[in-house]
């Protein structure tokens, strides 16, 4: 976040504020992500500042003799104080934060709504009418709008979309957008969207992160380099990348530098179970068993279902020539994993290794049924089946 003084806060708010009164009365457009610009002065904000310092002073003397309307107003600057006064937050404006606020709003309407209805006629029958009237309007009017708003969030790419209409200038609403998209399986629209994100706002390392994660999807390893490495120099400690740079390096065979990457992930975040297992994997192809090993505990123990880390275990010990053992470790994979084409592959290995050939051919065959194109398994199967054929020497 940049540094905001208590002072622009404060200016800030005042135009907040009045939105959030606006939305209470017509809740049309609601935008999930403002990213609302920063007050320098007195003279960004002089007319909200002046109409809600006007209305403020207007509504207490006017309802001075209020008790409840006076409550009413009470609760709802106090309750939005923390947001919306003058100590800086993440962001100027959320909508969340109107959620106990607008109970007062809500009731400060309903009574005015109330009083001005006694005021137009004194007949009894004729106030129910006018009430259940206006409560109908409104009804229908709101829920027709969560109708609207209901279609908005059929995805997050539509979600995004709707955010970038009326807040054309957010980066970080095009940078989601591209991560919606990317995740969509479009990533050409992603990358364009991605770009737009950092022409808006060319010093945000998320945005490239996310821009250099869509590039490497489509191919583009030396250009998700670069980016991965201006995110980094943006903000060295953005976990995100590192972990990413340390999957591209790893897909370009700079074997030593993604395990640097991997680590330097993990330090930052260990809530990161696959980098453990990507870091495992690059240890036991450097011959370092016993690191590798923890690794894939540790991977395990921060995500004890995915399956991944069982089957790498496994290979360890089927490298050491522990077969028992590492069926074990293959069959919790497959547990895990039905559709585990790797595992029931080792598994098939390790019943080779041991003579069980028909089992062998079972496991192999289950593994080219779910990989059909894996060339290794292919001639495991076709050797097995071979020995089969010659039986016992």
């Amino acid at each position: 976040m940049e540094k905001i003084s208590p002072w622009q806060y404060a200016l800030t708010q005042t135009g907040v504020i009045l939105h959030y009164l606006r939305l209470s009365i017509w809740p049309h457009p609601l935008i999930l992500d403002y990213s609302w610009p920063i007050a320098q002065g007195v003279k960004d904000v002089w007319p909200s500042l002046a109409l809600l310092a006007a209305g403020t002073l207007t509504f207490l003397w006017k309802y001075r003799r209020r008790p409840e309307l006076l409550f009413l107003a009470g609760w709802f600057f106090l309750t939005l104080a923390p947001s919306s006064s003058f100590i800086p937050v993440a962001d100027a404006a959320f909508e969340y934060r109107m959620y106990l606020p607008l109970a007062a709003v809500v009731t400060g309407l309903v009574l005015l709504g109330r009083h001005a209805i006694t005021r137009m006629t004194p007949s009894p029958a004729r106030q129910r009418l006018l009430g259940i009237g206006a409560a109908f309007t409104a009804v229908s009017l709101l829920g027709s709008l969560t109708a609207l708003r209901n279609r908005d969030y059929q995805s997050l790419v539509s979600i995004w979309q709707k955010v970038i209409i009326y807040r054309p200038q957010n980066a970080r609403a095009y940078s989601n957008l591209g991560v919606a998209l990317q995740e969509a399986g479009q990533s050409q629209e992603a990358v364009q969207i991605l770009f737009q994100a950092i022409r808006l706002r060319p010093n945000f390392p998320e945005a490239h992160n996310n821009l250099a994660f869509s590039l490497a999807q489509q191919g583009h390893l030396e250009e998700a380099y670069w980016q991965y490495r201006e995110a980094l120099r943006l903000n060295p400690n953005l976990a995100l990348a590192h972990r990413g740079l340390g999957d591209l390096l790893n897909r370009m065979g700079r074997y030593e530098e993604a395990a640097a990457e991997y680590k330097e992930a993990i330090r930052l975040n260990i809530l990161f179970p696959d980098v453990h297992t990507n870091l495992g994997l690059l240890l036991q192809r450097q011959g370092k068993i016993s690191e590798a090993l923890q690794e894939y505990q540790e991977g395990i123990r921060l995500d004890p279902k995915n399956a991944i880390p069982y089957n790498n275990i496994g290979t360890v010990l089927f490298q050491q020539g522990k077969w028992d053992e590492a069926a074990e470790w293959f069959s919790k994979a497959i547990h895990l994993d039905p559709q585990y084409a790797q595992a029931y592959g080792n598994l098939g290995g390790v019943c080779q290794m041991e003579g069980k050939l028909k089992e062998a051919v079972s496991y192999y065959s289950k593994a080219l049924q779910l990989q059909p194109n894996d060339k290794t398994t292919h001639q495991n199967l076709e050797h097995t089946l071979t020995s089969l054929e010659q039986g016992p020497k």
